[in-house]
Formats: structure tokens, sequence, C-alpha cells
């Protein structure tokens, strides 16, 4: 299978995070310790991603099908599962969100960050592969995170 490109933006961060969720249904996660650790907080309707020291411009690539090998100079890769619902995924953060159509069903979803370069302050790579074994994974990490080990599978509702 390969990897199709469907959206590329650029995004403005706040608060180190950015949310893949079903479109509409919002219920962002609330992140505890053991969430900062890992480096991510997942709902079975959105998931955070921590975007480290930073608030400000990163760019978002969104594919799907078979995720490459993991860049040189990717500093984190996590992945989880992710089943996506028929009115596709929403990808953004508290700033701003785009929604993006695929189609429906179970996909294992890798999120990588790199360094941005002199504009931005970080790259997002987002890929969701369609039938993937359903996991949880962090398959690199960087100085932040305090684990290579995934700690929890849950989060609650931030109010």
């Amino acid at each position: 299978m390969t990897l199709h490109i469907l959206e590329r933006f650029d995004l403005t961060v706040l608060y180190g995070q950015i949310f893949v969720s079903r479109p509409g249904e919002g219920g962002y996660p609330l992140w505890t310790q053991a969430h900062v650790d890992q480096g991510f907080a997942w709902r079975a309707v959105c998931v955070a991603f921590g975007i480290p020291d930073h608030d400000g411009e990163c760019r978002i690539e969104i594919g799907r099908g078979e995720p490459p090998p993991l860049a040189e100079d990717c500093r984190r890769a996590i992945e989880v599962p992710y089943l996506v619902p028929p009115t596709g995924v929403e990808v953004g953060g508290l700033a701003g969100w785009r929604i993006v159509a695929m189609p429906p069903g179970p996909h294992q979803l890798r999120f990588e960050l790199m360094p941005g370069g002199a504009a931005l302050g970080f790259r997002v790579r987002l890929v969701l592969t369609p039938g993937a074994p359903r996991r949880f994974a962090i398959l690199r990490r960087d100085g932040e995170m305090t684990t290579d080990t995934v700690l929890t599978t849950e989060a609650e509702v931030a109010r």
C-alpha cells in the first residue's frame, strides 16, 4: 500500500498539543502526568499529541496508507489505534482545525514530529493506515518524554 498525502497546512499550536478527533464529537482528553510522560493522551473519539515546548506555527501533513520508515530527524513517533468515522477526521488544535475526508474504518494512526526549520517550530506527519493491527506504541521519544513505554491508554474528558 502506498502512502497518499491528503492534506498539508500550517497550524497555530497552543498549549503544546494537536488533536485528531471525530468531527463534531469533541471530547478532548485531559492530560495527566502519565500522558505528559508518554507524549499523548488517548480517547476513542479524540487523541492529543504533545508538541514539546512550542506554541506557534507547525506544518501538518496528513496521509493515508503505509507509513514510510522514520526519518533520521524524527524526534517523536507514536502509534495508536483510531476508528475513522464516515465524516473523516478533524485535525487541529485550540486555535483551529481542518476536516480531512477519508474512507471510514479501523486505522492505525502514526504521529511523527520533526524539526520545522527557521520558519516553523515543527513538522508533524500524521499517517492513517487502514486495517493495521490495533496497538499503542512509542516508536521514538525525545528528551521531554520520560518513557518509551505506554503508561496509559485511557483519558478523561477535559472540562
